[in-house]
């Protein structure tokens, strides 16, 4: 049976675990990308500003949209009101 987000429509994928996970838009793809390599540099994650210097977005309201998806989506996971506090999701 195929399910869909509530939200946006995307197709649900499975995961190996078993639970739901939404597909990803070509954007928050690109922003998970870099949030992976920027970690793997790094050793830590981005912050808001340094992403928008980073990925050519002109807002922070850009970012956190795309983030918030990530987030709803479960590839990665925050705590709220920390700075870098991201943390990628195993698939």
């Amino acid at each position: 049976m195929t399910m869909f987000c509530p939200h946006c429509g995307h197709r649900i994928l499975e995961r190996k675990a078993g639970e739901p996970r939404f597909g990803m838009t070509p954007k928050e793809k690109t922003v998970l990308e870099f949030l992976i390599s920027f970690n793997a540099k790094q050793g830590y994650f981005p912050t808001y500003n340094e992403m928008i210097s980073s990925m050519n977005f002109k807002s922070k309201a850009s970012i956190h949209r795309l983030i918030k998806g990530l987030v709803d989506k479960q590839y990665i996971d925050r705590m709220p009101s920390r700075s870098r506090a991201i943390a990628v999701v195993p698939q």
